[in-house]
């Protein structure tokens, strides 16, 4: 490309997007933000649009896991935006071989996702009402709406990409 060239740039595609305005999330009151590896990048987004536009009725729960506390991405953002915002939760998970720092003391499980997982972690009212967020490896995903489905959370209120 040469200096003065012109390229033509468009906005965001897809249906993986979470906006109080659209009417389709305007009677969420939960979101579960389920993410493996970079899969966090989008979910990030969506913490800091509730975050930026003070949807305090919002509850939200991030589940994030990752092969070791080095892979995790974003945690600064995460935690600055847990202090500022109550509605706000996290569970980061990653390998019984991993030391857990200090500053991750209180959110940092040697853990995964699994059914045992989701069971103890999600609430009766979220997986009644939840609208659930998957972003991830492929077979984590499948995986993470097959158990949430077992735990009958209809398939219509799970999206991912």
């Amino acid at each position: 490309m040469k200096e003065g060239e012109y390229i033509k740039v468009s906005g965001p595609l897809g249906k993986f997007y979470f906006n109080m305005i659209d009417e389709q999330f305007m009677d969420i009151k939960n979101l579960v933000l389920i993410a493996g590896g970079l899969g966090v990048t989008p979910l990030v987004s969506i913490l800091k649009y509730i975050a930026q536009n003070g949807l305090y009725f919002v509850n939200v729960k991030l589940i994030y896991s990752a092969n070791t506390v080095g892979d995790f991405c974003f945690i600064n953002d995460i935690l600055e935006i847990m202090k500022e915002h109550s509605n706000i939760e996290c569970h980061l998970l990653t390998s019984p071989t991993e030391e857990i720092p200090k500053h991750l003391e209180s959110i940092l499980k040697h853990d995964r996702i699994d059914s045992n997982f989701l069971q103890k972690s999600l609430t009766s009212e979220e997986l009644k009402n939840a609208c659930y967020y998957l972003c991830g490896p492929l077979p984590m995903v499948k995986d993470v709406s097959a158990y949430l489905q077992q735990l009958s959370v209809p398939f219509d209120r799970i999206k991912f990409q």
